[in-house]
């Protein structure tokens, strides 16, 4: 009983944490770097540092999502939805780490070699709008796994 509820306990710290640090790095500090930084090139190469930084962060916090998921899969049936739900969402650091921060690195630089090509603008805007939609999605699935753990513990709680 206790190894479950710290399980979980640990499920919903991670999920938490990773919740916050997404908002603050996507809403408060990346705009205030392209506020704070006069050039648009110097501003978008430290945005790419941070995420891509945050990316391998982000992977470390989902594998022990994951690794904590799956104790708890074994010992309550019912707890598979939280597994597959921690399981999805390594999907998202894999991807910006693997394909999107990799892809809008290049186009940005790109884009300062030849700064009025529309090809690159197209391409850039592209990987951008992916990787803006996908972390909305992240941040969805985050809150679900948060009050998902929360529901555990208090049913828990009840029996």
């Amino acid at each position: 009983m206790k190894k479950f509820k710290l399980y979980t306990i640990w499920v919903l710290c991670l999920s938490f944490a990773w919740f916050t640090a997404t908002v603050f790095i996507d809403f408060f500090a990346v705009p205030e770097v392209f506020k704070q930084v006069s050039s648009r090139n110097e501003a978008a190469a430290l945005g790419i540092s941070i995420f891509t930084k945050f990316n391998y962060i982000e992977l470390v916090v989902a594998m022990l999502m994951i690794l904590s998921s799956f104790f708890l899969a074994f010992k309550e049936k019912f707890k598979k939805t939280l597994m597959i739900l921690c399981t999805v969402l390594i999907l998202f650091p894999g991807a910006y780490a693997l394909k999107l921060s990799p892809e809008i690195k290049k186009y940005n630089r790109l884009k300062v070699e030849d700064p009025y090509s529309e090809v690159i603008q197209a391409e850039l805007d592209f990987y951008h709008h992916i990787y803006v939609k996908a972390d909305s999605v992240k941040l969805i699935l985050l809150l679900a796994v948060i009050i998902y753990s929360n529901v555990i513990l208090i049913r828990k709680e009840d029996i």
